[in-house]
């Protein structure tokens, strides 16, 4: 409709909310080419996640304080199973590699069934992926994706 009636469709606010992630990527690195996007996208899953691993706090107890504090919903399914972030990455890997990248192809794990145990996992791969740089060691390239995973791996790891 906005291009039908040559007007500008402003939604910045659609991802991001005050960081001028949108308008940086449609003007600021226009003439830039991207290998990759990534970052923290929804914040009700990075206080959860945060407070999980610093606090080694339950999943449950940390989206208890998070929807005490206004953080997260009521209902949080929609930010805790990544359909909010699974929508934001669609409209950054549009804009940043120019084709549309609809939602329903972002793959999305969400966080509910997170343990404490996972988040230690996750932090010795971090660690290793560090030392294995500072060593020289160029990490492996995984194809073209759009997902949204909780942490950082290329494929899922079968729960004990």
């Amino acid at each position: 409709m906005a291009e039908k009636n040559h007007v500008a469709l402003n939604f910045e606010a659609a991802v991001g909310g005050a960081i001028p992630i949108v308008k940086t990527l449609r003007e600021g690195l226009a003439g830039n080419s991207l290998a990759r996007i990534y970052g923290i996208l929804n914040g009700t899953c990075n206080y959860i996640l945060t407070r999980m691993e610093q606090e080694k706090l339950a999943f449950a107890d940390c989206l208890k304080e998070a929807q005490r504090l206004g953080y997260a919903e009521a209902d949080p399914t929609f930010d805790i199973e990544g359909h909010d972030t699974a929508q934001k990455l669609a409209i950054l890997a549009s804009l940043a590699f120019g084709t549309k990248v609809d939602q329903s192809a972002v793959y999305v794990e969400g966080i509910s069934s997170i343990a404490s145990e996972d988040l230690a996992w996750a932090r010795r791969a971090r660690l290793s992926r560090e030392a294995a740089r500072r060593r020289g060691q160029r990490p492996t390239r995984a194809s073209s994706s759009a997902c949204i995973r909780p942490w950082c791996r290329r494929t899922p790891r079968s729960r004990r």
